[in-house]
């Protein structure tokens, strides 16, 4: 993955990184909503739904895939091995 970001190594960001980046907290960052290179598992777009944080620790948002990509301009690429 490291490639299509164009990084050498990519790492999980800690908890306070990701509230400071994306404004919501670690286990509720939702799928869009914030400025980010959102790259979506080609995978997932075979999916009916997916689920993502809602915000909050404890809020899901479910979404269909192909809304998922068009509300966070998200890339397709493959994640997965």
């Amino acid at each position: 993955m490291g490639r299509i970001l164009g990084i050498r190594k990519p790492v999980i960001a800690k908890p306070d990184v990701v509230q400071k980046k994306t404004g919501f907290p670690c286990g509720g960052t939702p799928p869009f909503g914030f400025e980010a290179l959102y790259l979506i598992d080609h995978r997932v777009m075979e999916k009916e739904v997916v689920w993502g944080g809602g915000g909050s620790e404890r809020s899901l948002t479910r979404i269909a895939p192909e809304e998922m990509r068009k509300a966070n301009k998200g890339r397709i690429v493959k994640i997965s091995r």
